[in-house]
């Protein structure tokens, strides 16, 4: 058993691996004292006799893994599952088991880890310039398969974009080790962003010569902007090489073509003038009283929700944009009675880009619920 720990170990190595035994997860060595600590679980051994040299060990029974994986991203951390792949009742000696599936801040899809009315992003980011001064970025949220990206002039914007996507995880373009000072360098900046933030860095993402890249795959008619600016190419690339390397089913069918966007098309705020105009409260509590969005929210769904928060942070700086939305403001303000049949139609809608994004995930192993499908149905 301990060899199949191991070996689930060696394909996670920087995850805590929770490890399916019986009706429980159990946690081993480092991943139990780590684990213990969030979770606040009871760290014991089963090696009471070697004294130091007793490996820790914890757990918790399964049906909660859900609420303590939750946990375990909210505090920035990586998680594999290594379930049983075969009925112990069934099973000829030991059980057999593999992961079935790695879950980071980035790119998790369970309801308990998610922001209903935030989106959760993870932002790939490319650099190049003679002074590593010119950023591609893209923010990928797996869980409504929204792809947005641009390309930035220097550190300070970057810093403030990413202040403004408010990411659960970033990928820095880099060797995949500590010798590139210049991404490493980056990396502990953007980590500076804000507490909590995971941030890891990989090698650039160089598709064989029999091998589509993956952003082709998402979208075959790309957008000419993004085709023509390889930084945005690479910064998409990146995030959606790190996602299928999570295994959550990065070519699932329900991720939108990457759109491309321009910053001098919106307002900037950077995070401090945010703050000042009391825009919304710090990150898990968004709409705290007194606060601007918490008091002009009155969406009635998620999607609505999300929508109202990335417009209140960047506001459009588009005449015709502002325009057209306050066309639709008219329409709705005119005829009062149609603004109700249309709240009225919203009430209780349910979150149908995060339940298509857990349907269609190839990588999820059947997280969609029989629910989900009944939510889907009456929409």
């Amino acid at each position: 058993m301990m060899r199949q720990w191991l070996d689930a170990k060696a394909k996670a190595k920087d995850a805590i691996l929770l490890f399916r035994m019986g009706d429980f997860y159990e946690l081993f060595a480092d991943d139990a004292l780590k684990a213990g600590e969030v979770l606040d679980l009871a760290v014991t051994t089963r090696d009471r006799d070697k004294g130091e040299d007793a490996m820790p060990m914890a757990g918790f029974p399964h049906p909660q893994a859900p609420v303590y994986i939750a946990r375990l991203i909210a505090a920035g951390l990586k998680v594999a599952v290594c379930d049983q792949m075969e009925d112990p009742a069934m099973a000829r000696g030991i059980v057999k088991r593999d992961v079935t599936r790695i879950v980071t801040p980035g790119s998790v899809l369970d309801d308990e880890s998610l922001d209903a009315r935030a989106n959760n992003f993870l932002v790939g980011v490319a650099h190049s310039g003679t002074d590593g001064s010119l950023f591609g970025i893209c923010a990928l949220d797996v869980s409504t398969g929204e792809i947005v990206t641009t390309v930035l002039q220097d550190r300070g914007p970057l810093f403030d974009e990413l202040a403004r996507l408010s990411p659960r995880e970033v990928v820095i373009e880099g060797r995949d080790d500590d010798t590139d000072v210049e991404a490493q360098s980056l990396a502990r900046a953007v980590g500076e962003v804000r507490a909590g933030l995971r941030v890891n860095t990989r090698p650039a993402p160089l598709a064989r010569r029999d091998e589509r890249r993956l952003v082709d795959v998402v979208a075959p008619t790309l957008d000419p902007w993004i085709a023509a600016h390889p930084l945005a190419l690479r910064a998409c690339e990146l995030a959606l090489r790190y996602v299928e390397e999570t295994g959550q089913g990065t070519l699932a069918r329900h991720l939108l073509p990457p759109r491309a966007y321009a910053a001098t098309e919106q307002l900037l705020l950077d995070p401090v003038t945010r703050a000042h105009l009391e825009l919304t409260g710090p990150s898990g509590d968004l709409r705290r009283e007194g606060t601007l969005l918490g008091t002009i929210d009155a969406t009635r769904t998620a999607a609505g929700g999300r929508l109202l928060l990335r417009r209140l942070l960047a506001p459009s700086a588009n005449p015709t944009a502002i325009e057209d939305r306050l066309d639709r403001v008219e329409a709705l303000v005119d005829d009062p009675g149609v603004g109700a049949v249309v709240r009225g139609a919203l009430q209780g809608f349910p979150d149908i880009e995060r339940i298509v994004a857990r349907c269609a995930a190839r990588g999820f192993r059947g997280r969609a619920m029989p629910r989900d499908l009944a939510r889907l149905r009456a929409a």
